[in-house]
């Protein structure tokens, strides 16, 4: 068998025929690929683009946000008043955490009578007493004061001739409004919470710190922790109390003009004063 040699002239020029043809069928076919179809080559809708991704970059011309509306927690001292027979007023001590009662005291007593000026003293207490005899005004509540005025109108038919006025004041830190604390709050109150029906009496002779010292020389320890009260008792004689809690024991009674430790005779004088006071 002989070898096969080079393709002759003739089927060289018919390759180069089919190849030619071929390309010439494929051009369309490609050209299709590489530029771009208008709408009218075809009858699809053109799609239009994508929108642009929304910006998002705060826009620097625009001014500061609104701040957002503030509600008033505290009145002003231009509000009117919420109660008008209410007064709050600052007190004036040297020593807020160890204040002497008599002055705190006076000025509690001008508080009461700018509310009504014909009420005295009725009761008095002392919540946060300090171990010197002062008073802790630095705590709310630390003191407590009832002034009153009582008396029967000689103008008038029996039963209807009671005439009552109330006053209450109480110190305070954290409800003291358009005054820097602390403060008196001094507020009219209804006439039947006066004390026990209690008149007027004056100001203790013996000061707080006095009768609390005398309540230390009749065995109280130097470090309890007591609370007192003044005019409780319709008297005479008109006595301090102290009292420590779970210390039965320890409850002194002091003469709140002499300072001297009241006996059980004065206490039961001034227990029928009070009992004589309620059957009026």
């Amino acid at each position: 068998m002989g070898t096969l040699g080079r393709p002759r002239g003739r089927c060289r020029g018919r390759a180069r025929s089919l190849g030619a043809l071929a390309l010439v069928l494929l051009l369309p076919c490609c050209d299709g690929h590489h530029r771009e179809r208008r709408p009218s080559d075809t009858n699809e809708t053109p799609i239009p683009p994508p929108p642009p991704p929304p910006d998002l970059t705060p826009s620097r011309s625009a001014g500061p946000r609104p701040a957002p509306p503030t509600v008033r927690t505290s009145a002003r001292s231009s509000d009117p008043p919420l109660d008008p027979t209410r007064r709050s007023v600052p007190i004036s001590v040297p020593d807020a955490a160890n204040a002497e009662l008599a002055g705190v005291l006076e000025q509690a007593r001008a508080l009461a009578l700018s509310l009504d000026e014909r009420v005295g003293l009725v009761t008095l207490g002392v919540e946060h007493m300090t171990a010197a005899g002062g008073v802790d005004l630095t705590r709310d509540m630390a003191l407590y004061v009832t002034f009153g005025f009582h008396e029967l109108d000689p103008t008038k038919a029996p039963g209807a001739d009671l005439v009552e006025v109330g006053v209450s004041i109480t110190s305070s830190v954290g409800f003291c409004r358009d005054v820097p604390a602390p403060c008196l709050l001094g507020r009219l109150q209804d006439s039947s919470q006066l004390e026990l029906g209690a008149k007027p009496r004056p100001l203790p002779a013996c000061s707080l710190a006095d009768a609390w010292r005398a309540a230390h020389a009749s065995g109280v320890p130097a470090n309890a922790v007591a609370r007192a009260t003044y005019g409780f008792w319709e008297g005479p004689p008109q006595l301090w109390s102290f009292e420590v809690a779970g210390h039965r024991e320890l409850r002194r009674d002091i003469d709140g003009a002499t300072c001297r430790r009241a006996t059980s005779e004065d206490v039961f004088r001034a227990m029928e004063g009070t009992r004589r006071t309620r059957r009026r």
